[in-house]
């Protein structure tokens, strides 16, 4: 399943207004026409945060399609950390 039917199927199925409505295409298109893949990616972290009390085989299997695209969109490659970190060491020694 992609993220955007697990969003379809939260807009259909959850009987919380609030993920509803965050998962409402409005909302969805705005967020990711606004801000790109980071609106995106936030909007879905708001879906996930409603759909806590949605329960049953269905739930389940939207939110784990859900969770797979933001750890899919939050992995950091590791030269990047190591980057980080270096130019961490050279501004805490620069004085």
């Amino acid at each position: 399943m992609t993220a955007r039917e697990a969003i379809a199927a939260v807009f259909a199925e959850c009987p919380n207004p609030y993920a509803k409505s965050y998962a409402a295409p409005t909302a969805v298109a705005e967020a990711e026409l606004r801000f790109g893949d980071e609106g995106l990616k936030t909007q879905v972290l708001y879906i996930l945060c409603n759909t806590g009390h949605w329960c049953g085989p269905r739930a389940k299997e939207v939110k784990s399609a859900l969770r797979t695209y933001i750890n899919r969109r939050c992995t950091v490659p590791q030269k990047t950390l190591k980057e980080k970190e270096e130019v961490e060491k050279e501004d805490a020694n620069t004085p």
